[in-house]
């Protein structure tokens, strides 16, 4: 675990232990990068109050969801499915020895459902708080009811890199807020604007295009759905250096496709990642000049009547 060392957020590892030992309802706010959702799962399995129990985390997407399960495995030398594990609807990796779960908000509620008092549980982690959703609602509701009304001793850890602390601590008088600091990289902006009624794909397609053969290090790029990537993937696929590795990442990738991108280059080897809903993910490019943690892009698209 010595590469998770240098995160920012090691700064806070005694100070969070400690507030999360003397608080049932914990809320963490740190910037992306900080290593909350890579290192931090790892404190809590040495947690001498949750031996031998659950601890489940729960993370807005898919792709999250396996992708960091199989990162903390690693880090504990392990294979999913061992210390740690994952749940989605339609698929499962876990032991009887995991004491982590990874899951989304829907699959926390069909456990609910079969354990009402979520018996077993030390720990709910709700990863990316601020995601407003129908599930992510529903299971913060039932957790906290549980929490509230079966099990004083059941505790919420409330994560997220925008969260407004006043206002969650506020409405949670019982919770107890931490932060962390993150770690700043310089950044060039630069805005190609499109040419006359250049449409958007074409004008994106030849910004990637000029980069791929200017830019030496790894490109990844924010597309606004699946169908862009794929438009995008096919149209760069014969114009692209041969070192240029073309990656594309979304949920309904396989397994093995999903770690092409998120795994570091080869040697001598650039990657062109183009990604869509990117959150808990780490995508970094070592070999190249461009390095992104937990990165989201909304975009929305008006067409003209």
């Amino acid at each position: 675990m010595s590469t998770l060392a240098s995160l920012p957020i090691e700064a806070i590892k005694s100070q969070f232990c400690k507030t999360l030992s003397e608080h049932n309802t914990v809320v963490l706010s740190a910037p992306p990068g900080a290593g909350k959702s890579t290192c931090l799962p790892l404190w809590l399995l040495s947690f001498d109050a949750f031996s031998g129990q659950k601890i489940y985390l729960l993370q807005p997407r898919r792709l999250a969801v396996k992708n960091i399960a199989i990162y903390l495995a690693a880090q504990l030398n392990e294979q999913v499915g061992e210390t740690v594990g994952y749940r989605l609807r339609n698929e499962t990796k876990v032991s009887k020895n995991t004491r982590l779960e990874v899951i989304t908000e829907g699959v926390l509620t069909q456990i609910i459902q079969q354990n009402a008092e979520l018996s077993g549980c030390a720990l709910v982690v709700f990863d990316e708080f601020h995601e407003r959703s129908l599930h992510g609602d529903l299971a913060f509701a039932l957790t906290r009811d549980i929490q509230q009304g079966l099990r004083d001793d059941l505790k919420i850890l409330l994560m997220s890199a925008t969260l407004d602390i006043k206002n969650i601590t506020n409405t949670l008088s019982d919770a107890k807020a931490i932060t962390s600091e993150g770690r700043c990289y310089p950044v060039e902006l630069s805005y190609n604007a499109p040419v006359n009624s250049q449409r958007w794909r074409d004008h994106a397609l030849a910004v990637i295009k000029q980069q791929a053969q200017t830019h030496q290090g790894s490109i990844l790029v924010f597309l606004p759905g699946v169908a862009d990537i794929r438009f995008i993937a096919q149209a760069v696929a014969t114009a692209i250096p041969d070192d240029l590795l073309l990656c594309p990442l979304y949920g309904d990738l396989t397994l093995k496709q999903q770690q092409q991108a998120i795994k570091p280059s080869k040697l001598g080897k650039r990657k062109l990642v183009l990604a869509t809903h990117v959150e808990e993910t780490i995508l970094v490019a070592k070999q190249g000049k461009i390095k992104v943690r937990k990165k989201r892009l909304k975009a929305t698209i008006r067409r003209g009547s």
